[in-house]
């Protein structure tokens, strides 16, 4: 049965006689019986029928349940979000994924082809804490990973400044594998005593990784010069008469302010097949000899063998 209002109306699931022909659209009928809902009985009589009150049914419904998306928390950065120049090389520092386990982490700074940080000195250590207060102002984890901790505030070693480092202890754990601190206070934090998270017992978006660059070693080659083979006084007052011919010219100088003792053993020392030269003084003068030379003579003159 229809009604204006296109809505159905249900007045029972069996076939029943009524209505009957002379049911008008729209109009009312009366129930005869209705001793529950399966068994409801009715007659029609031409729109007689009058009334102030309706039978009712609820609405089939069909209930839905939607699951709200829970938001997958963001992953481990790949790109630092802070870096800075430390004791001759680069540190950065990363953010972690929320409340990452520490465990599954251990290869996060080599995986970039980068070291974990290692404090090199105070000032080294100190810059890290620093640095990290400042990228954000928050009180954001910095994880350490194999640097060891001591109760105070001291990392790798080194003194460092930060608001508390007495509220709470540091692992006995030789060595230890995962510190935290931070600037604010409470400054420390042992993961393992939170089920290695990265957020210790606080609730962050991310904590901090630190890396720091490999440093590169360039190797150096170091020549020495061969040294120069000294050369001892073979005659005195004598000259060579054969001097040495280096490509059809002859080897020697003559009159020339450089024209030295050095430079005639110089000279000597780059002519194929010299050991033997004769030099004077006086004149600046410098003859290379050959193996099987004669000798003149004259006071002004020296000659030199290897």
């Amino acid at each position: 049965m229809i009604v204006r209002n296109s809505q159905a109306w249900w007045l029972r699931d069996t076939k029943y006689g009524s209505p009957t022909s002379n049911y008008d659209a729209n109009c009312y009928m009366t129930i005869l019986s209705a001793p529950n809902e399966n068994s409801v009985t009715f007659g029609n009589d031409a729109c007689k029928f009058h009334s102030r009150s309706y039978y009712c049914q609820s609405l089939h419904t069909t209930t839905t349940t939607t699951l709200a998306a829970v938001d997958a928390p963001a992953p481990a950065a790949d790109s630092p979000s802070t870096e800075w120049e430390s004791e001759g090389r680069k540190v950065f520092l990363y953010k972690t994924a929320a409340h990452v386990d520490l465990r599954t982490q251990t290869t996060f700074c080599t995986d970039k082809s980068l070291h974990w940080f290692s404090p090199k000195s105070q000032a080294d250590a100190q810059a890290l804490i620093t640095n990290a207060h400042n990228a954000d102002n928050h009180h954001t984890w910095i994880q350490l990973h194999g640097v060891q901790m001591e109760a105070g505030g001291i990392i790798g070693g080194h003194q460092v400044t930060v608001d508390d480092g007495s509220c709470t202890s540091v692992s006995a754990k030789e060595p230890q594998e995962w510190n935290g601190i931070r600037k604010t206070g409470c400054s420390l934090c042992d993961p393992e005593l939170y089920d290695y998270k990265s957020s210790c017992w606080d609730v962050h978006e991310y904590d901090w990784f630190a890396c720091e660059e490999i440093a590169t070693t360039i190797a150096t080659t170091t020549t020495t010069a061969a040294e120069a083979p000294v050369y001892t006084v073979l005659h005195e007052n004598k000259y060579c008469d054969n001097i040495l011919t280096v490509d059809g010219v002859t080897d020697e100088c003559y009159g020339d302010a450089e024209c030295t003792y050095d430079k005639c053993a110089e000279l000597c020392n780059a002519a194929e097949g010299c050991t033997i030269f004769s030099y004077q003084e006086a004149d600046s003068a410098c003859r290379l000899c050959q193996a099987d030379t004669t000798y003149g003579a004259d006071s002004r003159w020296k000659i030199y063998e290897k």
